[in-house]
């Protein structure tokens, strides 16, 4: 019998017994929002690197997009406050229409979950490998950059200092932008970056 990749995978994740129910979550969601979407529709003999390449890409370039609408959604709520201050009341509707209108949040794909998803692949390729279906785990071949999440790190006293000190001076801009007003964001919506290492 001939798969696509798409009925092959949905296939596999139904077989697949003895899975703890993160796993199986995790691999349903590595299939259903990234594998059949991009790939789900090649016969699963015809599966290559480049068709796995390609997919990556894609997810990158979706990454850009998100990261805009991400940019949008913080800026706009600030315009229609701005208008609304102002008395503009065409210009604050006009904001808060458009901020209705972005799509939903989604969250960017980094490199330790594009692994995961090439993780996901090449095991079920490995059995498809076992079953005779495909001469060749191509998911094993791709290459992607290396994906660590990132380490939490101990709030030591040197590490609380610098941060007090990087809030001070965000505290400090925010209300001269506000043209000397007490500012109203809290400790948990500064955007400093200052705590890198």
């Amino acid at each position: 019998m001939r798969y696509t990749v798409g009925q092959y995978l949905d296939q596999w994740l139904a077989d697949h017994r003895g899975l703890r129910r993160r796993t199986r979550k995790s691999y349903g969601e590595h299939i259903e929002y990234y594998l059949k979407p991009y790939l789900g529709h090649i016969d699963l003999d015809q599966l290559s690197i480049a068709h796995l390449t390609e997919m990556f890409a894609a997810i990158e370039a979706d990454n850009e997009r998100i990261s805009c609408v991400a940019g949008e959604r913080r800026r706009l709520p600030a315009a229609a406050r701005q208008a609304w201050r102002s008395g503009d009341k065409a210009a604050h509707k006009a904001a808060r229409a458009e901020l209705a209108g972005l799509p939903p949040h989604r969250r960017t794909v980094g490199a330790a979950t594009m692994q995961r998803i090439r993780a996901t692949l090449r095991s079920a390729l490995a059995d498809a490998v076992g079953q005779g279906l495909v001469t060749v785990n191509v998911a094993m071949l791709t290459k992607l950059q290396i994906g660590k999440r990132p380490k939490a790190l101990v709030w030591t006293a040197e590490r609380v200092a610098a941060w007090q000190t990087a809030y001070g001076r965000e505290l400090a801009a925010e209300r001269e932008r506000a043209g000397g007003r007490t500012a109203t964001r809290s400790r948990s919506g500064c955007r400093c970056r200052a705590l890198r290492g």
